[in-house]
């Protein structure tokens, strides 16, 4: 539950966190953003002009009232934008027929367009970071630790294999109790970590390009909280304890694992997870 009567005396250290949690979260999908717009030649700022007037509700007309309102930003400066925009024939300005002393602006099909690839561009990039813009918000409102689990939502697991068939048999062991994310390199697996953070990572050992030692040694330096379970074959068993010293993994599983025994690690490993998020261990 939400805090609203929490004096300003009363802010405890976890609050700052959660909201420079929020903040960064917001920050990297805003980074996101000006590069998708400036990778099609539109500076940030009028990529967020034409997606207002394209998303403006019904009672709303694209005046130049209307726009600076719905970008909450002054009117003199959306007309500098529109003027630029019309200049590239990305805009028109036409009168409105119900009422000729107003002026509307209109994209151009040139612009719908831009507007379009940018927006799908947009939705799939949320796909990925909006989990946790959402733990962020939600750490903010309920005033929790960044990285401490929701109650009310699973555990994010991680699973790392090359072998889609293995993940397959994995998740569906997994799904039923935890939020299940799959890769099948460790570079997959980083780009998710950076964008959706786990709780837990399982990963096998034995993997192309990046092995499973170097890629949970890279969690361990840029998310010490996460915690990492390794997966390896009886044959594995002298590399498999040189990356239990080298990533300070939680647990070491052989393959083929028991599902119970995976169940059972995953609920030590969330116990564990709750501890490091209370006391967080040093970066690197």
């Amino acid at each position: 539950m939400g805090r609203p009567d929490l004096a300003i005396d009363e802010l405890q250290l976890h609050d700052f966190r959660a909201l420079a949690e929020w903040r960064h979260q917001i920050r990297k999908f805003l980074a996101f953003s000006e590069e998708a717009a400036r990778s099609v030649g539109l500076e940030p700022q009028q990529h967020q002009l034409l997606l207002a007037i394209k998303g403006l509700p019904e009672s709303c007309l694209p005046t130049i009232t209307g726009i600076a309102e719905r970008m909450a930003i002054r009117h003199h400066t959306v007309v500098e934008l529109v003027d630029r925009l019309a200049a590239r024939g990305m805009v028109r300005r036409e009168p409105y027929a119900k009422d000729r002393r107003s002026v509307l602006v209109v994209l151009t099909p040139r612009a719908d367009g831009l507007l379009r690839r940018l927006s799908q561009e947009h939705r799939s990039q949320l796909r990925v970071s909006g989990p946790a813009l959402i733990s962020a918000i939600g750490c903010v409102l309920e005033g929790r630790e960044p990285g401490e689990l929701d109650p009310s939502e699973p555990m994010h697991v991680l699973c790392v294999d090359d072998e889609p068939r293995i993940l397959q048999g994995i998740r569906l062991h997994l799904e039923a109790s935890y939020r299940v994310s799959t890769a099948t390199s460790g570079a997959e697996a980083l780009e998710l970590c950076a964008n959706d953070r786990p709780a837990v990572i399982i990963s096998d050992l034995r993997m192309p390009e990046m092995d499973g030692t170097v890629f949970l040694r890279k969690v361990r330096d840029q998310s010490p909280g996460i915690v990492r379970i390794l997966l390896t074959g009886h044959a594995d068993l002298d590399a498999a304890m040189a990356a239990v010293n080298e990533a300070r993994v939680f647990r070491l599983l052989t393959k083929p694992c028991r599902s119970g025994l995976l169940l059972g690690t995953l609920e030590e490993a969330k116990q564990e997870y709750r501890t490091l998020a209370a006391s967080p261990p040093p970066i690197g």
